[in-house]
């Protein structure tokens, strides 16, 4: 990106002309900015500050987030430029959309029982897909608490199957 900044969570539009990105300015705050590979100009999008983990629609017409502190979903239509609630659940990680656009899918990972949620855009009916109950996730890493969707719409998980141990070394120095 243009200038000196501190930029993540990038996500292409499906026409490949737009970029839309987290820009965390020199306070600490952050919104949602859109790059255009056009024109080379970045844009802040409306009442974005605070949102997080953009992602586009298959269709390009919509993108979902994650609301100010954690505080469920939220969607915007690019043409009305207009911002709506999906659902109140707190989110996990990062939400994603099922390829037919009808669906936004998310993990509830921070909440006290874990499941993969699906919310219908048109109507904001909210369902569980899968429960992650007894499921051993990685909170944190490079992969972090991963959940996606296979090819065929089943949900993914990342699966923590490692160990971790605490080891102390004692030092003999002559």
């Amino acid at each position: 990106m243009p200038g000196e900044t501190n930029d993540g969570g990038p996500d292409w539009s499906p026409d490949g002309n737009f970029l839309v990105f987290l820009r965390i300015s020199e306070d600490g705050a952050w919104a949602l900015h859109l790059y255009d590979f056009r024109t080379q100009q970045v844009s802040k999008i409306p009442d974005s500050a605070g949102m997080n983990f953009p992602d586009w629609s298959p269709d390009g017409r919509m993108m979902v987030a994650i609301a100010p502190e954690n505080k469920g979903l939220v969607v915007y239509e690019i043409a009305a430029k207009k911002w709506s609630k999906l659902t109140d659940l707190s989110v996990g990680f990062q939400p994603y959309w099922s390829r037919d656009g009808k669906y936004v899918y998310f993990d509830t990972l921070v909440e006290n029982e874990p499941a993969i949620f699906r919310v219908r855009v048109a109507d904001r009916k909210l369902e569980k897909v899968v429960s992650l109950k007894g499921l051993p996730r990685r909170a944190w890493g490079s992969a972090g608490a991963w959940t996606g969707l296979a090819p065929d719409g089943s949900p993914l998980a990342l699966r923590d199957n490692s160990t971790e141990e605490i080891y102390a070394l004692g030092l003999d120095a002559p």
